[in-house]
């Protein structure tokens, strides 16, 4: 029997995350973690496995790209290789080298649209359907 997937996603914009969170929740048997900062998401990585994570590429900054780097080498308990979406808008030559490296699994930009994250649910791990409830009339 398939288990319950468990995925992390970190998005500092309340509306997109709360979306993607209550489809995802409508749509498929999994477990969704949330955060919009990286500092609880950096915990969060550390206290359970994940089967997959969705990262808001932040623009000030590489907290996203540095979270990523630090599961993937093990700085944060044994080295993850959870399939990753990052979500922002067009990376710089830097971001887009170190985005290559670090094995992300899909990229999507900005504006995003629920169903590309959705998509990228499904590509990432194997989701069930989400149990239906017939009400008897």
């Amino acid at each position: 029997m398939l288990e319950t997937r468990r995925i992390l996603i970190v998005e500092p914009d309340y509306l997109l995350r709360r979306t993607v969170v209550t489809a995802a929740r409508s749509l498929f048997d999994v477990e969704i973690d949330e955060t919009s900062r990286y500092e609880n998401a950096q915990t969060l990585v550390q206290q359970n496995r994940y089967h997959g994570l969705i990262l808001a590429l932040d623009e000030g900054g590489d907290q996203a790209l540095n979270l990523l780097q630090q599961l993937r080498t093990g700085a944060l308990l044994p080295a993850h290789d959870s399939p990753v979406v990052l979500m922002g808008y067009d990376p710089d030559r830097r971001r887009a080298e170190i985005i290559q490296t670090l094995g992300v699994q899909r990229f999507v930009m900005k504006p995003v649209k629920v169903r590309h994250i959705l998509e990228s649910l499904v590509q990432m791990a194997p989701l069930r359907a989400a149990r239906t409830q017939t009400v008897a009339g």
